[in-house]
This record gives C-alpha cells, sequence and structure tokens, in this order.
C-alpha cells in the first residue's frame, strides 16, 4: 500500500514540476494592443480639411497623429494613385504635428486630393484621411492699351464721325455713325463714351447719362436702340503701378464690389491724367466688369484733341 501511495506522490510532484516549468521559462507576454490614429492638418497654424491653391503652389501641412505607443509607423502620402510625395517615418520624438510639404502640379486643370496614410512595418495602413486641393486656375483679364476716345464732332446726321465711345465687348472705339448704320457695331455693345465740357471738363459717360447737348443718342436723335447703364465707381485704393500688376479677372471684377457704391456715377466729370475707375456693364443678361486708368488727356474740342485710357476688362471663367 505505501509503494503505491509513494508512487503516486512521485508522478504527482513531477508532473507539478513539468507543468510549472512549461508556464513559466518558456511563456511569452501578450503584444499589447495599439490603435495609431491620424488626427488633423493645419495650414499656417488653422485647422482645414483642404486648401484653395493655384498651379505651382508650395503647400506646407502640419499633420497630427497618435501613434498610442506603436513603433515602426510611417507617414505616407500621396496624390489620387500617384507615386508617394512624402514618406516620414514617425517615433514617439518625432515632431507632432509633423510638417509635409507638395507643390500643386503645374499642369493641375482640376482639384484633386493628397491621401495620408499611417502604415507599419509591413506597409499595411493603419489609418488613413484625405486632404482636399481646390485648383484655382486664374484667367487673365483682357487688357486694352493706348484707347483713344476723340473729342466729340459734328452734330448734324452723317457729320458725327469722331470715334468718340468704346465697346468694352471688343476693345474698340466707336463713332456715332457707325453706331447707326450698324454694320460694324450695334449700340448694345457700346458702354461708355467720351466728351469734354467747359465746365466739367474732360468727361466720360455711359450712353444712358451722356449729354444729349454733346450727342443726343435717343429715339429723337440718333435713335440707338440700346442705351446701356454703365456705372463707374473711383478706385482710390490703388496706385498706378498696382493697376499696372493687376491681370487677373477675378481681381480687376473684385475692384467695383472694393470701391464700394458710395461715389457711383453714370458719368465722371473732371477726369484727371491717373484717376482709376472700376465699371459694371450689361453684355446681355450677364453684368461684367472693367477698370481704367487715364493715361493722357488732350484738353479741348477739336479733332485732334482725346483722352487716352488703359483698359482692363474680366473675362467670364
Amino acid at each position: 500500500m505505501k509503494k503505491v501511495l509513494y508512487s503516486f506522490l512521485w508522478l504527482f510532484t513531477v508532473g507539478g514540476f513539468l507543468f510549472l516549468t512549461s508556464c513559466g521559462e518558456d511563456g511569452e507576454d501578450p503584444l499589447p494592443i495599439t490603435n495609431p490614429t491620424l488626427s488633423g492638418f493645419q495650414v499656417g497654424g488653422v485647422d482645414t480639411t483642404g486648401v484653395t491653391a493655384e498651379p505651382g503652389d508650395a503647400i506646407t501641412v502640419n499633420v497630427a497623429y497618435d501613434l498610442d505607443g506603436a513603433t515602426g509607423v510611417s507617414l505616407i502620402a500621396y496624390i489620387g494613385d500617384s507615386a508617394v510625395i512624402s514618406s516620414l517615418p514617425l517615433s514617439a520624438t518625432s515632431a507632432n504635428p509633423i510638417q509635409t510639404n507638395f507643390t500643386v502640379p503645374e499642369d493641375a486643370m482640376e482639384d484633386f486630393t493628397v491621401v495620408y496614410e499611417l502604415q507599419d512595418a509591413d506597409s499595411t495602413t493603419i489609418d488613413s484621411e484625405n486632404f482636399d486641393v481646390t485648383v484655382d486656375i486664374a484667367v487673365d483679364a483682357t487688357v486694352y492699351e493706348a484707347v483713344l476716345l476723340a473729342a466729340p464732332i459734328g452734330q448734324a446726321p452723317g457729320e458725327r464721325t469722331s470715334e468718340t465711345f468704346f465697346s468694352a465687348t471688343d476693345g474698340e472705339t466707336y463713332s456715332v455713325e457707325q453706331v447707326v448704320a450698324g454694320t460694324d457695331v450695334a449700340s448694345a455693345d457700346i458702354h461708355f463714351g467720351y466728351y469734354y465740357g467747359n465746365t466739367g471738363l474732360a468727361s466720360i459717360a455711359s450712353p444712358a447719362e451722356y449729354p444729349e447737348n454733346v450727342y443726343n443718342l435717343g429715339p429723337n436723335g440718333a435713335n440707338w436702340g440700346t442705351l446701356n447703364e454703365t456705372l463707374f465707381r473711383p478706385v482710390a485704393s490703388l496706385t498706378e503701378e498696382a493697376f499696372d500688376d493687376i491681370t487677373r479677372s477675378d481681381v480687376v471684377a473684385s475692384q467695383f464690389e472694393t470701391a464700394g457704391s458710395a461715389d457711383e456715377t453714370g458719368r465722371i466729370n473732371e477726369l484727371a491724367v491717373g484717376a482709376i475707375y472700376a465699371f459694371s456693364f450689361s453684355e446681355g443678361d450677364e453684368t461684367r466688369f472693367g477698370i481704367f486708368r487715364v493715361d493722357d488727356i488732350e484738353p479741348g474740342f477739336e479733332s485732334n484733341d482725346y483722352i487716352s485710357l488703359t483698359v482692363k476688362v474680366a473675362v467670364d471663367e
């Protein structure tokens, strides 16, 4: 009986030893579960999910993240299906947010998305966020230089041949007789005209506000079918140099709003060299915008007297 008991105790002891050995020296602690995430973008210190930029613009995006204790993680950025544009290894000592840079492609003609991903050492995506880029395609304004508007001459039909009127549609100058004939231009395409007065001196007016004692354009005179009501606003905020620098249509169009309506008029008197005005005009059912600068004035009422302008007209995008 004692032998059986000893045998049982021996087997129990050996079995327990083996069990403890297998659970002790060869056992491994379970790996911690981590969840790295992207947590937002900043441009210029402002939280955002995207930017508006022009082709060729260099963009800096600061990307915030949380590694949650993970290692071997990289921040990858790419545009659409194109090659990787940024690959940055991340660690507990990396900057957070971390700076990334990319350039809007010069040939970009439509909006696109930059995809930011957190990837592990096996290039498996852990988290992903999109950064949207709205491409601002600059449309150049149409520029008409050395626009000479002659002082009005002649009063009787057939004699009103001075090219006194301007069309912002084509940038050409026209006489009353050309508009009456209707072969070169229609009255709907005439947006302002020049005259020189005894008191108002060098002046520009819309067809609707053009003085009848200079040229009567209405039913009892030249009988133009359309008398456009072009409006003018002085632009005090623009220097002549700043005017020269304007090339974009959206900048031209914005000048009318920037100028404000306090001094809006359909007729401008006492124009001087260097004066800058924004104007709005109708073309069909649309309202369009332009700006002009007075470059030169030859005062008087004779056929060789004139005003010279540089005119910039916004092109509809």
